[in-house]
Protein backbone atom coordinates (compact mmCIF):
# COMPACT_ATOMS: atom_id res chain seq x y z
CA UNK A 1 0.00 0.00 0.00
CA UNK A 2 1.26 3.50 -0.83
CA UNK A 3 1.96 6.42 1.51
CA UNK A 4 -0.68 9.03 2.36
CA UNK A 5 0.64 11.61 -0.11
CA UNK A 6 -0.06 9.22 -2.99
CA UNK A 7 -3.75 9.32 -2.03
CA UNK A 8 -3.78 13.13 -1.59
CA UNK A 9 -4.07 12.61 2.17
CA UNK A 10 -2.06 14.17 4.98
CA UNK A 11 -1.06 13.08 8.48
CA UNK A 12 -1.65 16.71 9.49
CA UNK A 13 -4.94 17.61 7.79
CA UNK A 14 -6.41 14.27 6.70
CA UNK A 15 -8.38 14.60 3.47
CA UNK A 16 -8.19 18.41 3.58
CA UNK A 17 -5.63 19.98 1.25
CA UNK A 18 -2.70 21.24 3.32
CA UNK A 19 -2.22 24.27 1.08
CA UNK A 20 -5.46 25.04 -0.77
CA UNK A 21 -5.34 27.95 -3.19
CA UNK A 22 -7.43 31.08 -2.79
CA UNK A 23 -7.18 32.24 -6.40
CA UNK A 24 -6.33 30.91 -9.86
CA UNK A 25 -3.79 32.53 -12.25
CA UNK A 26 -4.74 35.77 -14.03
CA UNK A 27 -6.23 33.98 -17.05
CA UNK A 28 -9.14 33.01 -14.78
CA UNK A 29 -9.53 36.46 -13.21
CA UNK A 30 -13.25 36.44 -14.02
CA UNK A 31 -13.72 33.22 -12.03
CA UNK A 32 -11.72 34.58 -9.09
CA UNK A 33 -13.77 37.76 -9.03
CA UNK A 34 -17.18 36.13 -9.08
CA UNK A 35 -16.39 33.53 -6.40
CA UNK A 36 -15.21 36.32 -4.08
CA UNK A 37 -18.48 38.20 -4.67
CA UNK A 38 -20.74 35.15 -4.59
CA UNK A 39 -22.39 35.70 -1.16
CA UNK A 40 -23.28 39.29 -2.08
CA UNK A 41 -24.52 38.27 -5.53
CA UNK A 42 -26.60 35.55 -3.91
CA UNK A 43 -28.15 38.00 -1.47
CA UNK A 44 -29.02 40.38 -4.33
CA UNK A 45 -30.19 37.49 -6.53
CA UNK A 46 -27.92 38.60 -9.35
CA UNK A 47 -25.82 35.44 -9.66
CA UNK A 48 -27.46 34.39 -12.92
CA UNK A 49 -26.91 37.80 -14.48
CA UNK A 50 -23.20 37.76 -13.62
CA UNK A 51 -22.63 34.14 -14.63
CA UNK A 52 -24.31 34.75 -17.99
CA UNK A 53 -21.71 37.47 -18.65
CA UNK A 54 -18.73 35.20 -17.93
CA UNK A 55 -16.40 34.30 -20.81
CA UNK A 56 -16.03 30.64 -21.78
CA UNK A 57 -12.62 29.65 -20.42
CA UNK A 58 -10.76 26.37 -20.90
CA UNK A 59 -8.49 24.64 -18.41
CA UNK A 60 -5.25 24.96 -20.38
CA UNK A 61 -2.63 26.23 -17.96
CA UNK A 62 -4.09 24.68 -14.84
CA UNK A 63 -1.48 22.07 -14.05
CA UNK A 64 -1.35 21.38 -10.33
CA UNK A 65 -3.80 19.30 -8.33
CA UNK A 66 -4.50 22.34 -6.15
CA UNK A 67 -5.39 24.47 -9.17
CA UNK A 68 -7.78 21.86 -10.51
CA UNK A 69 -9.44 21.49 -7.11
CA UNK A 70 -9.98 25.24 -6.85
CA UNK A 71 -11.36 25.38 -10.39
CA UNK A 72 -13.84 22.62 -9.52
CA UNK A 73 -14.83 24.40 -6.31
CA UNK A 74 -15.47 27.70 -8.07
CA UNK A 75 -17.52 26.13 -10.84
CA UNK A 76 -19.45 23.86 -8.45
CA UNK A 77 -20.27 26.80 -6.18
CA UNK A 78 -21.43 28.86 -9.15
CA UNK A 79 -23.57 26.10 -10.63
CA UNK A 80 -25.27 25.38 -7.30
CA UNK A 81 -26.06 29.01 -6.46
CA UNK A 82 -27.07 29.65 -10.08
CA UNK A 83 -29.68 26.90 -9.93
CA UNK A 84 -31.01 27.81 -6.46
CA UNK A 85 -30.75 31.60 -6.66
CA UNK A 86 -34.50 32.10 -6.32
CA UNK A 87 -35.06 29.28 -3.84
CA UNK A 88 -37.33 26.25 -4.06
CA UNK A 89 -39.72 26.59 -6.95
CA UNK A 90 -37.49 29.05 -8.76
CA UNK A 91 -34.69 26.67 -9.71
CA UNK A 92 -33.43 26.50 -13.29
CA UNK A 93 -33.32 23.33 -15.36
CA UNK A 94 -29.93 24.09 -16.91
CA UNK A 95 -26.75 26.07 -16.36
CA UNK A 96 -24.91 28.10 -19.02
CA UNK A 97 -22.07 26.66 -21.06
CA UNK A 98 -19.60 29.11 -19.48
CA UNK A 99 -19.64 27.03 -16.30
CA UNK A 100 -21.10 23.73 -17.51
CA UNK A 101 -18.35 22.88 -20.01
CA UNK A 102 -15.31 23.59 -17.82
CA UNK A 103 -17.04 21.95 -14.84
CA UNK A 104 -17.49 18.72 -16.78
CA UNK A 105 -13.87 18.86 -17.97
CA UNK A 106 -12.31 19.44 -14.54
CA UNK A 107 -14.60 16.84 -12.97
CA UNK A 108 -13.36 14.26 -15.46
CA UNK A 109 -9.73 15.13 -14.69
CA UNK A 110 -10.29 14.77 -10.94
CA UNK A 111 -12.56 11.74 -11.19
CA UNK A 112 -15.32 13.48 -9.25
CA UNK A 113 -18.98 14.34 -9.86
CA UNK A 114 -19.76 17.72 -11.53
CA UNK A 115 -21.76 19.02 -8.56
CA UNK A 116 -21.08 20.75 -5.25
CA UNK A 117 -20.02 18.20 -2.61
CA UNK A 118 -18.06 17.85 0.63
CA UNK A 119 -14.91 17.82 -1.50
CA UNK A 120 -15.52 21.43 -2.51
CA UNK A 121 -17.24 22.81 0.58
CA UNK A 122 -14.71 21.43 3.05
CA UNK A 123 -11.73 19.52 1.69
CA UNK A 124 -10.24 22.37 -0.36
CA UNK A 125 -11.97 25.18 1.48
CA UNK A 126 -10.44 25.19 4.98
CA UNK A 127 -7.28 26.88 6.21
CA UNK A 128 -5.84 27.75 9.63
CA UNK A 129 -5.92 31.44 10.48
CA UNK A 130 -2.61 33.31 10.44
CA UNK A 131 -2.53 33.15 14.24
CA UNK A 132 -2.71 29.35 14.33
CA UNK A 133 0.49 27.62 15.38
CA UNK A 134 1.62 24.72 13.23
CA UNK A 135 1.23 22.20 16.04
CA UNK A 136 -2.36 23.27 16.65
CA UNK A 137 -3.76 23.35 13.13
CA UNK A 138 -7.47 23.35 13.88
CA UNK A 139 -7.60 25.89 16.73
CA UNK A 140 -8.70 28.62 14.35
CA UNK A 141 -9.81 26.73 11.26
CA UNK A 142 -11.65 28.99 8.85
CA UNK A 143 -13.34 28.75 5.46
CA UNK A 144 -11.96 30.37 2.31
CA UNK A 145 -15.16 30.80 0.28
CA UNK A 146 -18.86 30.75 1.16
CA UNK A 147 -21.80 30.10 -1.19
CA UNK A 148 -24.04 32.61 0.59
CA UNK A 149 -24.15 34.82 3.69
CA UNK A 150 -26.28 32.30 5.58
CA UNK A 151 -24.78 32.15 9.11
CA UNK A 152 -24.76 28.35 9.25
CA UNK A 153 -22.22 27.96 6.44
CA UNK A 154 -19.13 28.93 8.45
CA UNK A 155 -19.89 26.57 11.31
CA UNK A 156 -20.89 23.73 8.98
CA UNK A 157 -17.69 24.02 6.94
CA UNK A 158 -15.24 24.51 9.80
CA UNK A 159 -16.75 21.83 12.07
CA UNK A 160 -16.67 19.35 9.19
CA UNK A 161 -13.07 20.37 8.59
CA UNK A 162 -12.30 19.86 12.26
CA UNK A 163 -13.48 16.26 12.02
CA UNK A 164 -11.17 15.70 9.05
CA UNK A 165 -8.19 17.10 10.97
CA UNK A 166 -8.98 15.01 14.06
CA UNK A 167 -9.01 11.89 11.90
CA UNK A 168 -5.68 12.71 10.20
CA UNK A 169 -3.30 10.92 12.61
CA UNK A 170 -5.49 7.80 12.51
CA UNK A 171 -4.75 7.48 8.79
CA UNK A 172 -1.02 7.17 9.44
CA UNK A 173 -1.60 4.51 12.09
CA UNK A 174 -3.70 2.52 9.61
CA UNK A 175 -0.86 2.61 7.07
CA UNK A 176 1.68 1.54 9.71
CA UNK A 177 -0.49 -1.38 10.79
CA UNK A 178 -0.93 -2.62 7.23
CA UNK A 179 2.82 -2.39 6.56
CA UNK A 180 3.41 -4.46 9.72
CA UNK A 181 1.45 -7.35 8.20
CA UNK A 182 4.31 -8.53 5.99
CA UNK A 183 6.66 -9.42 7.54
CA UNK A 184 4.29 -9.84 10.45
CA UNK A 185 5.09 -7.70 13.49
CA UNK A 186 2.32 -8.05 16.04
CA UNK A 187 3.95 -5.57 18.43
CA UNK A 188 3.68 -2.77 15.86
CA UNK A 189 0.08 -3.70 15.02
CA UNK A 190 -0.83 -3.69 18.73
CA UNK A 191 0.77 -0.26 19.17
CA UNK A 192 -1.10 1.09 16.14
CA UNK A 193 -4.40 -0.23 17.46
CA UNK A 194 -3.71 1.36 20.85
CA UNK A 195 -2.98 4.69 19.16
CA UNK A 196 -6.11 4.53 17.01
CA UNK A 197 -8.23 3.84 20.08
CA UNK A 198 -6.77 6.89 21.86
CA UNK A 199 -7.16 9.11 18.79
CA UNK A 200 -10.88 8.37 18.57
CA UNK A 201 -11.49 10.18 21.88
CA UNK A 202 -10.93 13.77 20.61
CA UNK A 203 -12.60 12.77 17.34
CA UNK A 204 -15.82 11.93 19.21
CA UNK A 205 -15.56 15.20 21.15
CA UNK A 206 -15.42 17.13 17.88
CA UNK A 207 -18.81 15.67 16.95
CA UNK A 208 -20.29 16.90 20.21
CA UNK A 209 -19.20 20.41 19.28
CA UNK A 210 -21.10 20.82 16.42
CA UNK A 211 -23.47 2.32 6.79
CA UNK A 212 -23.37 -1.53 6.45
CA UNK A 213 -25.20 -0.87 3.15
CA UNK A 214 -22.31 -1.55 0.77
CA UNK A 215 -24.15 -0.24 -2.28
CA UNK A 216 -24.72 3.11 -0.58
CA UNK A 217 -21.07 3.43 0.49
CA UNK A 218 -19.94 2.62 -3.04
CA UNK A 219 -22.22 5.34 -4.36
CA UNK A 220 -20.78 7.84 -1.88
CA UNK A 221 -17.29 7.07 -3.16
CA UNK A 222 -18.26 8.46 -6.57
CA UNK A 223 -18.38 11.90 -4.94
CA UNK A 224 -14.72 11.62 -3.85
CA UNK A 225 -11.65 12.50 -5.88
CA UNK A 226 -9.93 9.52 -7.51
CA UNK A 227 -7.10 9.34 -4.96
CA UNK A 228 -9.40 9.20 -1.93
CA UNK A 229 -11.51 6.54 -3.60
CA UNK A 230 -8.37 4.51 -4.33
CA UNK A 231 -7.27 4.81 -0.70
CA UNK A 232 -10.48 3.08 0.44
CA UNK A 233 -10.17 0.45 -2.29
CA UNK A 234 -6.55 -0.25 -1.32
CA UNK A 235 -7.49 -0.52 2.35
CA UNK A 236 -10.02 -3.20 1.48
CA UNK A 237 -7.46 -4.97 -0.71
CA UNK A 238 -4.39 -4.90 1.54
CA UNK A 239 -5.65 -4.92 5.12
CA UNK A 240 -5.52 -8.32 6.85
CA UNK A 241 -5.61 -6.94 10.39
CA UNK A 242 -8.81 -8.77 11.33
CA UNK A 243 -7.62 -12.17 10.13
CA UNK A 244 -4.29 -11.64 11.90
CA UNK A 245 -6.13 -10.80 15.13
CA UNK A 246 -8.40 -13.84 14.75
CA UNK A 247 -5.50 -16.25 14.17
CA UNK A 248 -3.12 -14.69 16.71
CA UNK A 249 -2.49 -16.30 20.10
CA UNK A 250 -1.76 -12.85 21.55
CA UNK A 251 -4.52 -11.79 23.93
CA UNK A 252 -3.02 -8.30 23.84
CA UNK A 253 -3.56 -8.05 20.08
CA UNK A 254 -7.13 -9.34 20.32
CA UNK A 255 -7.88 -6.96 23.17
CA UNK A 256 -6.57 -3.90 21.32
CA UNK A 257 -8.37 -4.90 18.14
CA UNK A 258 -11.64 -5.16 20.06
CA UNK A 259 -11.00 -1.85 21.80
CA UNK A 260 -10.61 -0.15 18.41
CA UNK A 261 -13.94 -1.57 17.32
CA UNK A 262 -15.52 -0.37 20.55
CA UNK A 263 -14.13 3.12 19.92
CA UNK A 264 -15.57 3.02 16.41
CA UNK A 265 -18.95 2.01 17.87
CA UNK A 266 -18.75 4.90 20.35
CA UNK A 267 -17.94 7.33 17.55
CA UNK A 268 -20.83 6.14 15.41
CA UNK A 269 -23.13 6.38 18.42
CA UNK A 270 -22.04 10.00 18.88
CA UNK A 271 -22.82 10.54 15.21
CA UNK A 272 -26.37 9.30 15.76
CA UNK A 273 -26.76 11.72 18.69
CA UNK A 274 -25.54 14.53 16.46
CA UNK A 275 -28.05 13.66 13.74
CA UNK A 276 -30.87 13.54 16.29
CA UNK A 277 -29.90 16.89 17.79
CA UNK A 278 -29.34 18.87 14.61
CA UNK A 279 -31.54 17.13 12.01
CA UNK A 280 -34.30 14.95 13.47
CA UNK A 281 -35.37 17.13 16.40
CA UNK A 282 -35.34 20.49 14.53
CA UNK A 283 -37.25 18.89 11.67
CA UNK A 284 -40.08 17.91 14.02
CA UNK A 285 -41.03 21.58 14.09
CA UNK A 286 -42.18 21.13 10.53
CA UNK A 287 -44.41 18.05 10.57
CA UNK A 288 -44.53 17.45 6.82
CA UNK A 289 -40.76 17.54 6.51
CA UNK A 290 -40.11 15.12 9.34
CA UNK A 291 -42.54 12.60 7.84
CA UNK A 292 -40.62 12.71 4.60
CA UNK A 293 -37.31 12.39 6.43
CA UNK A 294 -38.53 9.36 8.39
CA UNK A 295 -39.57 7.62 5.20
CA UNK A 296 -36.80 8.62 2.79
CA UNK A 297 -33.64 9.19 4.76
CA UNK A 298 -30.13 8.29 3.65
CA UNK A 299 -30.20 6.18 0.49
CA UNK A 300 -34.00 6.05 0.65
CA UNK A 301 -34.08 4.52 4.13
CA UNK A 302 -35.11 5.71 7.57
CA UNK A 303 -32.15 7.85 8.62
CA UNK A 304 -31.90 6.65 12.20
CA UNK A 305 -32.32 2.98 11.29
CA UNK A 306 -29.56 3.28 8.71
CA UNK A 307 -27.11 4.92 11.13
CA UNK A 308 -27.90 2.43 13.88
CA UNK A 309 -27.21 -0.46 11.52
CA UNK A 310 -23.84 1.04 10.57
CA UNK A 311 -23.01 1.54 14.27
CA UNK A 312 -24.03 -1.97 15.29
CA UNK A 313 -21.85 -3.49 12.58
CA UNK A 314 -18.87 -2.36 14.67
CA UNK A 315 -19.96 -4.28 17.78
CA UNK A 316 -20.87 -7.39 15.79
CA UNK A 317 -17.29 -7.55 14.48
CA UNK A 318 -15.78 -7.75 17.99
CA UNK A 319 -13.84 -10.97 18.54
CA UNK A 320 -15.36 -13.32 21.10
Amino acid sequence: MNNLKFYCLSDKTGAILENPLKALPSKWKAWNSIIDQLPELSRNRTVRNEVDLLPLLDLDGLNSHEELRLAHKILAFLSSVYVWQDGEGGETESIPVQIAKPLLCVSKLLGIQPILTHTDLVLCNCIPSTSTKEENYLSFLQSIHLPTYHPSWKAFITLSGECEVYFAPILQEIIKAIKAQDPLNEDIIIKCLENIDELFIPFRKSLKNFYEDEEFFKEMQTYMITEHRQFLDDLAMYSRIRSIAVESKSTNLKSNYNQCLQSLWNFRNSHISLVNKFIIEPSKKTEAKIKQLEITGTSGQCLNVFLQRVRDASSSAILK
